[in-house]
């Protein structure tokens, strides 16, 4: 303490000890430090965290996470395509019965029912953040909770209460346990119906839901092409669009595009899809001139749907 008046006095500004107990690091060790890579529960679009998954009411939203759910349970591909780690998932749908749950199972794993890797509960109580917390570590291999919906799952907001704190506080109470046991938690969420240049700010509420999320999924129907993007946007993850169908309760993935395709192309993709074709096969099938068919294969090169294999010919890219 001596040593530190006599250097304080000869600083222009007064030295500050860090607590024994705050955790801290400096530049150069961090570095030199070799940290665990992302912890993917699903590779690529889903980390291990936070993660608000928002759309309009009846967009699918909840179809998309029980998907997610019997993916984890079963240990088999997500919308087809994406990996994932093998575990129990644990979803409270708390708009659902148990009859409702069981349609939408059936009508999603119509094989055979997931072996008791999957927890489904119909209620539960009012932001009982503890209880969740005893539950995932009571669980062996929980890597999946589904929160459906943030709005039943949370309290009521108080007259005059400061609502982006709230947002925040509701938020990051959940991430705590995601943080604490390594997994994913989902909360499922919806968008106000104002539109906006950036899908994100379309998420209900206030910053405080998405700033305290680390990662963010949106459901946005595209009226031109009928189908859906899902925007994905998080701090461990580049943001990426996927073009999803949505088929009988099922969503699958169409493709992954800046610009989603139109009817008319989502057309030739289904025709033209194994085999190359020319101006004059989209002539032929739409019943278009020669002119207009050779302008709607310059825009879909363009635009990267199709490849050019040989003179006047082309293939789609895989779906």
């Amino acid at each position: 303490h001596e040593a530190l008046k006599v250097i304080e006095s000869a600083c222009k500004y007064p030295i500050v000890c860090v607590d024994k107990h705050v955790e801290s690091t400096d530049g150069y060790a961090l570095w030199h430090t070799d940290l665990p890579e992302t912890d993917w529960i699903i590779d690529d679009i889903l980390p291990a965290g936070l993660t608000v998954l928002a759309g309009k009411p009846k967009a699918g939203k909840s179809f998309l996470a029980f998907s997610m759910a019997l993916s984890i349970a079963n240990n088999d591909l997500f919308l087809g395509r994406y990996g994932v780690t093998d575990g129990v998932a644990f979803m409270l749908a708390l708009e659902d019965t148990k009859s409702r749950l069981r349609t939408r199972m059936k009508m999603l794993s119509s094989d055979a029912p997931p072996q008791g890797s999957l927890i489904l509960c119909t209620n539960w109580g009012e932001a009982d953040i503890e209880g969740l917390r005893q539950t995932v570590a009571s669980t062996i291999n929980v890597k999946l909770l589904i929160v459906d919906t943030l709005a039943r799952f949370r309290p009521g907001s108080k007259a005059n209460s400061d609502i982006y704190a709230k947002d925040y506080a509701d938020i990051a109470s959940l991430k705590s346990v995601a943080d604490e046991f390594g997994i994913s938690v989902v909360v499922i969420h919806h968008t106000r119906k104002m539109k906006s240049s950036d899908p994100f700010e379309m998420i209900s509420g206030t910053h405080g839901i998405t700033g305290a999320a680390d990662t963010m999924w949106l459901l946005e129907h595209d009226k031109k092409s009928e189908l859906t993007n899902l925007h994905i946007r998080g701090r461990d993850i580049e943001d990426t669009t996927l073009n999803l169908q949505f088929d009988g309760g099922n969503w699958s993935v169409f493709g992954d595009y800046e610009s989603p395709p139109t009817k008319q192309e989502i057309k030739l993709m289904y025709a033209f899809s194994d085999k190359p074709f020319s101006p004059k096969d989209v002539e032929n099938l739409l019943g278009t001139s020669y002119a207009n068919s050779a302008k709607i294969v310059q825009r879909m090169f363009a635009k990267g749907l199709v490849t050019k294999v040989g003179h006047g010919k082309y293939i789609f890219e895989s779906l």
